[in-house]
């Protein structure tokens, strides 16, 4: 096989040093490499199997879930893509992945620092994604419990303490516009780390939300009871399992 131009990668991250080592012998300096998944490391996990790539981090707005095999049903979202450099002084733009984006009539957004979009995301998605695992409660139950809603407003205060300890720029207003992103989904979605999180014999991607967090909160000296405990209830309710072989 020749080497690649471009590569989306579209794996839950629990498949991503996997998938990034099968793809080490397709992937040249000049080859575009466009991770779609949520996280806030994920550029990092792939440099380290791919070191001669460039990596465009990115992250997608969309709801949707798999109905049955060959049938994915949309729930919501913006359906939208945002990629970019992981900061301003990063080589050069993702021509060949923009123009296939436009091609295929995907709605995309270039960002010269894609990395206040992607914690952005991150802010959003890990303490929903945690609250509703853990609770088996749907986005719309979450943010009609006070307890819950409280919950999730304690988490997302955690991942922007973490946010700003490393100087990345969010908004005043990123803790509310969060909460209410909810809204533009139906009262009755789940999150995709709880559809995974109820099936027992399916791995998760608990350690990209709670695990993340925890670990960088550390590493930064920062505090994270909220993540820790919520982490911990989850691993006793279902034990962590391995990627899919």
């Amino acid at each position: 096989m020749p080497s690649l131009d471009a590569c989306l990668v579209c794996v839950k991250s629990y498949d991503l040093e996997d998938l990034a080592q099968k793809l080490n012998p397709v992937v040249s300096d000049t080859t575009e490499v466009v991770p779609v998944l949520n996280g806030i490391d994920i550029r990092d996990r792939i440099r380290k199997k791919l070191p001669g790539a460039t990596i465009y981090p990115a992250c997608v707005f969309i709801g949707t879930h798999i109905e049955e095999p060959g049938v994915v049903s949309q729930d919501g979202g913006a359906c939208r893509i945002l990629f970019g450099k992981a900061s301003p002084e990063m080589g050069k733009d993702a021509s060949v992945m923009a123009e296939v984006f436009d091609k295929s009539l995907i709605k995309s957004e270039w960002h010269d620092d894609i990395v206040p979009s992607l914690w952005t995301k991150y802010i959003f998605i890990a303490p929903f994604s945690l609250v509703t695992a853990c609770y088996d409660k749907t986005l719309g139950q979450v943010m009609e419990s006070e307890e819950l809603s409280s919950l999730v407003r304690a988490l997302m205060n955690e991942v922007l303490a973490l946010a700003a300890a490393q100087h990345i720029p969010l908004p005043a207003s990123i803790i509310e516009d969060s909460y209410r992103k909810a809204n533009d989904f139906p009262s009755g979605t789940k999150t995709s780390f709880q559809r995974d999180y109820e099936v027992p014999d399916r791995p998760d991607e608990r350690d990209l939300f709670g695990g993340a967090i925890i670990r960088l909160g550390k590493r930064l000296d920062i505090a994270t009871p909220c993540a820790s405990g919520v982490s911990e209830m989850i691993n006793k309710k279902k034990k962590p399992m391995t990627r899919r072989s």
